[in-house]
This record gives C-alpha cells, structure tokens and sequence, in this order.
C-alpha cells in the first residue's frame, strides 16, 4: 500500500503486515498510481507553486526516478502500461507515454471540478465531483455511458473498476460506495 501525506510532503510505502517499509521526500503528495509494468509508482503533486508535478518512484531501487512538470494542476491520475493518464485541471485529461514523454490530450464534459480516474478493460472511467457524474469512455474519449443521481452518488470522488468493468465510486457527500455495472445500467448502494 501507498498513502501519500500532502500536508507532509511525505509518501509512505507499506508492507503487507502494516509497517512501513520506506518513505520518500515528495512535496505536495496527492494522487497515487501504482505501474506494474515497471513496479514504480506516479505521485501527483497539486498544491499551487508547491505542486504541479508527477514524481515517479522506482519500487526496487527505493528512490525517486524523475519528477514531470505536465504544465497544470493535476488532480486525478492512474498508470496503465507505459501510460499516465491524468487530469490537467480546467483542461483536459491528459495521456503521456513514459517510453518518450509525448503526451495526448482528450477533452471531456465537466472539467472544471476535480475528477478521479481509473482504467480497466481499454475504458477510461472518471467521477466528476461538482457535477456528481460517473462517465465511462474509450481511450479516445468517447463517451458509452453516464451515471447521474444525487439520491443514490453526491460528490463522487474515489473510483476504481474490476476486470469485469464493473465500477466502485465512492460517495463524498453522502458516506457511501455505490457500485455501477459495466454498462452503467445497473447501480447499488453500499451506505457506510
């Protein structure tokens, strides 16, 4: 496990057993994403002139490989392969390709609020917390599916997707995991 520490410009790595197995120096620790392709992880920094950078970290070597100014605020960010995928705040999200840094960007409904992200199955899922949407699309940016209701999903923030494509959103403004089928079509709700 990882937990980053913003406050403490700290990013602990943790042993199965739950003791801390290294801590690195990184200022502005936001968002993680785990590469198995490489077993490194990207931390995204967001915090104003502190922040707005992605540092990679080399698992084995136990130190920080290289640190990437995308040029914006980073919210959201998840690895897959040899690609980072993140948001660009009130741009876009933005894909950059490790093996030479060249980067792509798709543009989306929504992206002046803080957006979370997952991969899984070649779709790209995100929740929109200021607009309390779930959005799945292709790696182009296509759309094939939304989901909108504040009765069930306020402030989605946390998203995660199994292999089945089912997706797991965690609610903010109402304390809840609300599970949505890979088709968008079905949802339930975990409260607390």
């Amino acid at each position: 496990m990882v937990f980053s520490y913003p406050t403490l410009n700290k990013v602990s790595i943790i042993k199965e057993i739950g003791s801390v197995d290294f801590s690195l120096s990184v200022t502005a620790a936001s968002g993680v994403a785990y590469n198995n392709e490489d077993n490194t992880i990207a931390i995204s920094s967001c915090w104003g002139d502190l922040g707005n950078k992605i540092t990679i970290i080399d698992l084995t070597k136990r130190k920080v490989e290289k640190t990437i100014s995308p040029g914006g605020q980073i919210v959201g960010i998840v690895a897959t392969n040899k690609t980072l995928l993140y948001q660009l705040y009130y741009k876009a999200i933005q894909f950059m390709d490790l093996t030479d840094a060249s980067t792509r960007d798709i543009t989306i409904e929504n992206m002046n609020t803080s957006i979370k992200l997952t991969v899984s199955r070649h779709k790209l899922y995100y929740s929109s917390l200021g607009y309390h949407t779930v959005v799945c699309c292709d790696l182009d940016g296509t759309k094939q599916w939304s989901f909108k209701d504040e009765n069930i999903l306020k402030s989605p923030s946390g998203i995660s997707a199994d292999n089945n494509g089912n997706v797991y959103v965690v609610g903010y403004g109402m304390n809840n995991v609300v599970v949505i089928s890979h088709d968008g079509q079905n949802v339930r709700n975990s409260y607390h």
